[in-house]
């Protein structure tokens, strides 16, 4: 019997991801919506169960600010366990705390309701949230898929400096060689890396 092997979701780059903010804004009704999803897809690597069960409570504090240091409680998350997320991207919390607003201010939403909704003012499942995501790549003429967020926020972390353990924790996966699939090897940074490396004197004669 022959196993196909699973494809891996693409990590878009940051000109793919520039087109996907700007169908979004030539495209979609919801475009209010759709940024704040994307924003928390690829800066706080949300998974598409994640954002479809998010609940505004545990985004939002006593106060009716948005917190930075988000607790996801187990009902929300892949494995049923908390996890901790960081909205803390200037840009990418400004997308989450516009629709936050608009969903609290002029939607007259509950505390306890979920954060996105669908056109029919339900509650989105996490395939439906999938499909959506994917509806959003290719009105920017990009193939990806829901997970292509949560990859290119790894890869974007590893390339930007983060060692692996700060990449793993912000993943929140349990395991390290789980981490490790997502972090692709950057050819032009290995060669650097070389190149800096350290000289050392031969004491062979």
């Amino acid at each position: 019997m022959v196993f196909k092997q699973k494809r891996k979701a693409p990590a878009l780059s940051a000109e793919e991801l520039n087109a996907v903010y700007l169908a979004i804004n030539k495209y979609s009704p919801y475009f209010e919506r759709d940024r704040a999803i994307i924003a928390l897809a690829f800066y706080s690597g949300l998974r598409a169960k994640e954002l479809a069960n998010i609940n505004l409570d545990v985004l939002v504090d006593g106060r009716g600010e948005v917190r930075e240091v988000v607790q996801l409680e187990p009902s929300m998350t892949k494995g049923g366990e908390f996890g901790e997320i960081y909205i803390s991207h200037p840009e990418a919390r400004a997308d989450v705390v516009a629709y936050i607003r608009k969903r609290l201010e002029e939607d007259k939403a509950e505390r306890h309701e979920r954060l996105f909704l669908s056109y029919r003012h339900k509650s989105i499942s996490p395939n439906y949230m999938r499909q959506l995501v994917k509806k959003l790549f290719e009105q920017a003429g990009i193939k990806a898929t829901s997970h292509s967020g949560r990859r290119t926020f790894a890869t974007t972390l590893d390339q930007g400096g983060a060692s692996l353990r700060e990449v793993q924790a912000l993943m929140r996966h349990r395991n390290f060689t789980t981490t490790m699939m997502y972090v692709t090897a950057n050819p032009a940074r290995l060669k650097k890396l070389v190149r800096k490396m350290a000289v050392f004197e031969s004491e062979i004669e």
